[in-house]
């Protein structure tokens, strides 16, 4: 959840799609106040939602120049919320008062690019997973959302190309949630968008995302089995006990790992 409570458009205390007049006007605030030592809250800290935030001159200055470059921007604008609508800004209201549900309930009146970000990133905090990918292949896998959501953060939605948009969306996601088992997730079958139910397995299969993200799923699988090999050969021979407990760690996570790998593959796969 770190993406979220240290995503630097939070630390900064802006939106997604706040000016950079803003962005920056609150980056000085914030140097000014670490100055001082008292703390500094904004509108869009989502306290009620969030762990508090230490902010410092330094980590300000980090979140500042991390929202500086394209992909940057993009990456980290795929984790925190937006506002282009009135719905939106209901909704926005709804989460500074720690109601998901309600936000949710707004959101989903009308399905824009600001809204799919928006509960794509509430069901992240809610843990829904398939929910959460559900909207994010929704957006990015359309052309006219996906460079409408580009444009709205880099003003030049040429600035990336689809490849390299899948491929920063996938890396980030696996990366900072690396505890979700994601293919077994899509095991449930349906969402709701837009009060309607969808299958989401057929629909993220024949996604311009199935391929590089089964493949990355794949690579970060093995290459946790081949971590749990390498600490399964320090054991010691005395200590039974010891080589129990790593004896039955890596079985379990062997038994995960290799499940999701199957998933990937195809049911047809003996692997």
């Amino acid at each position: 959840m770190t993406i979220i409570e240290q995503n630097p458009y939070r630390i900064l205390g802006v939106l997604t799609n706040s000016s950079t007049k803003e962005i920056t006007a609150n980056y000085g605030k914030i140097k000014a106040f670490s100055k001082t030592g008292k703390p500094i809250s904004f509108d869009y800290d989502f306290s009620k939602l969030l762990k508090p935030i230490e902010r410092t001159e330094e980590l300000s200055t980090r979140a500042f120049n991390a929202v500086t470059l394209p992909k940057d921007k993009f990456s980290f604008g795929l984790f925190w919320f937006m506002q282009s609508t009135d719905n939106d800004k209901i909704a926005l209201n709804h989460l500074r008062l720690g109601n998901l549900d309600s936000a949710i309930s707004v959101l989903r009146k009308d399905i824009t690019v600001s809204a799919c970000i928006n509960i794509a990133v509430i069901n992240l905090i809610q843990k829904k997973w398939t929910s959460a990918l559900y909207y994010y292949v929704y957006l990015l896998n359309d052309s006219g959302k996906r460079n409408e959501f580009l444009h709205t953060l880099i003003d030049n939605h040429n600035l990336l190309s689809e490849d390299e948009v899948i491929q920063l969306f996938v890396d980030k996601l696996i990366i900072s949630f690396p505890e979700v088992s994601w293919m077994e997730s899509l095991i449930q079958t349906e969402v709701s968008i837009g009060g309607e139910l969808f299958e989401i397995n057929d629909f993220f299969k024949k996604s311009n995302l199935y391929a590089y993200f089964t493949r990355r799923i794949c690579e970060q699988n093995i290459k946790d089995i081949e971590s749990c090999l390498r600490d399964a050969t320090l054991v010691e021979k005395i200590n039974a006990k010891k080589n129990l407990r790593i004896a039955k760690k890596l079985e379990e996570i062997a038994k995960t790992k290799l499940r999701s790998l199957r998933l990937c593959l195809g049911k047809e796969s003996n692997t």
